[in-house]
């Protein structure tokens, strides 16, 4: 099956893309969106996690399952914040990670946010390759004999939390206010 990139609900964007699930994001086209994923961010390991949509559980065990039999060792999330699998691709250093989430979008759309090393969105030149990649019929896809790992990480949260309180001055004698990013 091809992507059907003239899709009106297909929407590519600088930190990844989003669709309908499934007519935009489905079992057939997934895996291809995600090896060009791999062929776009060095070697290394790779972050994945999601939001609390239905269609995020599937996705998920989809997407692993890929990276994996592509080679990769995946760290598995599970449901956190953009920003929590944002700030554990830069504090462990890894090669990526790609959060599951459409974010303010409305069901049927989920999405791909793509994490670059450095815990950034990819930059408009990683964009570009990775569209690329997708662009190129490949035959010769990039699965290995030598499958990758599945490693589940349940304190990623606790981590990026413990970041944060590094990095602030808190002073408890007077009054904070404080912000929530329902994102």
């Amino acid at each position: 099956m091809s992507i059907r990139f003239s899709s009106p609900t297909l929407k590519f964007s600088i930190s990844g893309l989003r669709g309908h699930v499934p007519a935009d994001l489905n079992p057939f086209n997934i895996p291809e969106f995600i090896e060009a994923f791999h062929k776009t961010v060095p070697a290394g390991k790779i972050a994945v996690a999601k939001d609390a949509r239905e269609s995020s559980d599937f996705i998920e065990k989809l997407v692993v399952a890929t990276l994996i039999s592509l080679g990769r060792d995946v760290i598995v999330l599970g449901m956190v914040s953009t920003p929590t699998i944002k700030a554990y691709v830069r504090l462990k250093k890894l090669a990526g990670g790609i959060m599951i989430s459409a974010s303010h979008n409305p069901l049927p759309y989920n999405a791909f946010k793509f994490i670059a090393k450095g815990g950034d969105f990819f930059s408009e030149e990683l964009n570009q390759r990775w569209k690329q990649y997708l662009s190129v019929k490949n035959n010769d896809q990039s699965f290995t004999e030598k499958f990758g790992m599945e490693i589940k990480e349940d304190s990623a949260a606790d981590l990026h939390l413990q970041h944060v309180l590094s990095v602030i001055q808190l002073n408890l004698s007077r009054k904070i206010k404080i912000v929530i990013d329902p994102v």
